[in-house]
């Protein structure tokens, strides 16, 4: 989360990490409250295991803020080690307080630098923690009278069946979720749409918007790390869950 989001729907702000390691390629984080749309599928003290992918993440605020924000209940989770201990070692980016994620003083927006949705399918890797995540913001809307076959989801561009190469050994693994693997040119390809709309149909959305625009091969305007590798861009994305008043 950018430095610069608004107050009104995160406290404080995110700036370069100051104790990056290789090898934090996964967090173990822990849910304050599951008195939360996010988080109720979870129990406080649940460990969750979900991936990190950030060299920018480092939550910083002043004592005043940091205060306010422990005494409203706002912080969301924090990075904890394997017995739920929000130990140095167990911070991977020097996030004060170890927080990870943080509400606004509404409760109904939420900051998050881990990586839920990199958490959904065991067979890919990062495992299934994220799942608990995703899943809370769907029965939340139902607990709330909602009918998921109203939901209207969209999947932006990303990287498409056009671009995604894979190798045997992922494309073997691959084919367990479903016809989403593609034999393209003497290559493999796969479909991350038809994957990704596949799982929001198993949570009953059936009003799923697909852009069809390849973040590799759509164009100059369409950032991608893969299709020009590091040259000083940063690209990001947000995504919305919600339900008209």
């Amino acid at each position: 989360m950018p430095a610069n989001w608004p107050a009104p729907v995160t406290p404080s702000g995110w700036p370069l990490t100051e104790s990056w390691t290789d090898d934090a390629l996964g967090a173990v984080i822990v849910p304050e409250t599951a008195a939360t749309p996010f988080t109720h599928g979870c129990r406080p003290g649940d460990l969750l295991s979900v991936p990190i992918k950030h060299g920018e993440g480092c939550y910083v605020a002043d004592d005043t803020t940091l205060c306010e924000i422990e005494a409203r209940g706002q912080v969301l989770f924090r990075y904890v080690d394997a017995s739920g201990e929000p130990t140095p070692e167990a911070n991977p980016n020097g996030s004060l307080r170890s927080i990870a994620g943080v509400m606004n003083a509404g409760h109904n927006v939420f900051g998050l630098m881990p990586h839920p949705e990199h958490a959904v399918e065991a067979i890919v890797g990062g495992g299934e923690d994220g799942r608990r995540l995703l899943g809370s913001l769907i029965d939340a809307l139902k607990a709330d009278g909602a009918d998921t076959s109203q939901i209207v989801a969209a999947l932006g561009p990303s990287i498409g069946p056009c671009c995604y190469l894979i190798d045997e050994s992922r494309a073997k693994m691959l084919r367990r979720l479903g016809d989403h693997v593609r034999e393209r040119q003497g290559g493999i390809v796969f479909d991350l749409w038809s994957a990704n709309l596949t799982q929001l149909e198993s949570y009953g959305v059936r009003d799923i918007e697909v852009a069809g625009i390849c973040t590799k091969c759509g164009g100059r305007d369409l950032w991608s790390y893969r299709a020009r590798d590091a040259e000083g861009r940063y690209g990001t994305q947000l995504a919305f869950l919600g339900r008209p008043p």
